[in-house]
C-alpha cells in the first residue's frame, strides 16, 4: 500500500467515526425524547388517575423552570381498587433532562400491583405550571449513549491513525531537485 493510499484510507476511517458518532447521538437522543413523551402524566397540582404497572417509577417534574424549582411537591398515591397507599420517596441525588422537554427528578415510587392509581399532589402555587411524569430512571441511559458514542469515534480513529502510521503517510519525504546527489 502506498503512503498516499494509507493516508486517504486512514483519514476516511477517522471521518467515518465522527459521522457515525453524530448519527448515533441524534438517533439515540431522539429515541430518548420519544420515550419521555410517552410517559404517563398528571398535572402537578391536581387529583388525577394514572394507570401504572407493578415496577419502580421515577417521578419527574416537567416544564420550563422545573430544574430550578425549589418548592417541594407532596404526592399521595392510592390504588383505586384496593385502597392501598403507595409512598413516594424523595429522589436520591439530582437528575435533570433537557431534550424536547425540560424535566427534573423529584421522587421514586414502586406500586405493589398494577392498576389505576389516584394521584393527589399538593404544594406551592408555582407548581401549577408543571406536570408530573411517571417514567424510567434516565441517568444511566444517557451515560450509556455517551459511552457508546465515545467508542464509535475512538475505534475508527485509532484504526485510521494506525493505518496512516503503518503505511508511512506521516513520513516526511525530502524532495531534491534533479541533478543533486
Amino acid at each position: 500500500m502506498t503512503p498516499r493510499m494509507g493516508g486517504l484510507i486512514g483519514i476516511s476511517l477517522m471521518i467515518l467515526g465522527v459521522i457515525g458518532t453524530m448519527a448515533w447521538l441524534m438517533v439515540s437522543f431522539g429515541r430518548l425524547d420519544d420515550d419521555v413523551a410517552r410517559y404517563p402524566r398528571v398535572e402537578a397540582l391536581s387529583k388525577e388517575a394514572v394507570r401504572l404497572q407493578a415496577r419502580r417509577y421515577t417521578l419527574y417534574l416537567v416544564g420550563e423552570g422545573s430544574v430550578e424549582n425549589t418548592h417541594p411537591l407532596k404526592i399521595v398515591m392510592t390504588h383505586r381498587r384496593s385502597g392501598r397507599r403507595v409512598s413516594a420517596k424523595p429522589y436520591e441525588g439530582s437528575f435533570a433532562h433537557e431534550g424536547d422537554e425540560v424535566m427534573a427528578a423529584q421522587a421514586t415510587v414502586t406500586p405493589a400491583e398494577a392498576g389505576v392509581y389516584d394521584v393527589v399532589t399538593d404544594g406551592h402555587d408555582d407548581l401549577a405550571l408543571f406536570q408530573l411524569a411517571f417514567g424510567d430512571k434516565l441517568d444511566g441511559r444517557g451515560l450509556r449513549i455517551l459511552l457508546i458514542a465515545g467508542i464509535i469515534v475512538v475505534v475508527p480513529g485509532i484504526a485510521g491513525l494506525a493505518l496512516m502510521l503503518a503505511s508511512g503517510a506521516w513520513r516526511r519525504r525530502e524532495h531534491r531537485p534533479q541533478g543533486w546527489s
